[in-house]
């Protein structure tokens, strides 16, 4: 009997460090896949940011016409508060 407890409880081990090595393995490749994505992304927006960098060296901006400032009406101080 206490050889078939021994093999059960290492058939046990054995099991759980299978499962285990399974979990660690998703989520390294979750993490690999999520860094890949990233990755891509940054490029992607590095990108689109020299082209944008690129255009606004190439045609400057529009200057934006001065409007006359508007006078406003003076208004009429409130009479001090008496003691």
């Amino acid at each position: 009997m206490a050889a078939s407890t021994k093999s059960k409880a290492a058939e046990r081990v054995a099991n759980l460090q299978r499962r285990d090595q399974a979990v660690r393995h998703d989520i390294e490749t979750a993490a690999q896949l999520r860094a890949e994505k990233m990755a891509r992304l940054r490029e992607l927006r590095l990108a689109k940011e020299a082209e944008e960098a690129k255009a606004s060296k190439a045609e400057p901006a529009p200057k934006a016409e001065k409007q006359p400032q508007r006078k406003g009406r003076a208004r009429p101080q409130a009479p001090a508060a008496s003691e």
